[in-house]
């Protein structure tokens, strides 16, 4: 009994109020005011573990949490990414537009020159050699498939056909090329106003749409590749990361975003 009110006290937030509470209990039960000090500490301290311990708990878990949400993240920007180079090719894949390639060379004083060399090509064609340079595969299943179909009929007809994919046998195929081109339309449908406008603009950015998609694609998995190394490192507690391999990563990173026109 004299266990269970102690208890009671320990519950007792304030400490001045707990040592009158355990004055008053030791005069009543007759028994030292140290054995109930005592007794009142040790419990006290077993509280306090188990608060750490549900607190680290409680940590662990959010922590679990946040990495998922930042693994989600990462995977919904390369989902929108790749998602975004399916609705160039579907949209606007016949379209033969100019690009300009930055290209760097040395001088004969060791002086690093840029030179911009203008071309024209098709949509599909610079979204396919710099996916085949690079040999990016789509890491959504869906977008992969819609992919090799359109990379399929531009080795047969040089040219898109969107009918033949909202038709497609294969439904998951249909059906995602039917929703990117419907959110199109919607989205072209609100500025019904000013369409021409709209579609006019829209050329005239394509250059820009294709190679920033390109170049962001790039930036995030580049990421990921540095990612990886540091993770395989630290699964293995080994601290013979490849720096030279990472700075590598590192640099190329920061020459895309140079190229995006942003600061790294």
């Amino acid at each position: 009994m004299i266990r269970d009110i102690v208890m009671s006290i320990s519950k007792i937030p304030d400490n001045i109020q707990r040592e009158v509470y355990v004055q008053e209990c030791a005069r009543i039960m007759e028994i030292s005011e140290r054995v109930l000090f005592s007794e009142l500490a040790q419990m006290l301290k077993k509280g306090n573990e188990e608060a750490l311990k549900s607190t680290q708990k409680r940590e662990a878990s959010f922590q679990i949490v946040k990495e998922d949400v930042k693994k989600e993240v990462k995977t919904d920007a390369l989902y929108v990414l790749e998602k975004e180079i399916i609705r160039i090719l579907l949209l606007f894949g016949n379209e033969e537009v100019s690009f300009m390639n930055v290209i760097q060379t040395e001088d004969e004083h060791g002086k690093i020159v840029e030179e911009v060399e203008k071309y024209t090509s098709p949509i599909f064609k610079e979204l396919y050699l710099n996916l085949q340079e690079d040999e990016i595969e789509f890491t959504n299943s869906i977008f992969q498939l819609v992919y090799y179909e359109l990379i399929n009929q531009i080795s047969q007809n040089e040219k898109i056909e969107i009918s033949s994919l909202i038709n497609h046998e294969n439904k998951e195929i249909a059906n995602e090329v039917t929703g990117i081109l419907m959110d199109e339309e919607k989205y072209t449908l609100s500025e019904w106003e000013r369409k021409n406008i709209f579609v006019t603009e829209t050329i005239n950015v394509l250059p820009k749409l294709v190679t920033d998609a390109i170049l962001n694609l790039r930036r995030i998995l580049i990421e990921r590749k540095i990612n990886e190394i540091m993770k395989e490192a630290q699964k293995e507690n080994s601290s013979n990361v490849d720096l030279e391999l990472i700075s590598n990563y590192t640099g190329l990173k920061k020459r895309l975003f140079e190229k995006l026109n942003r600061v790294i």
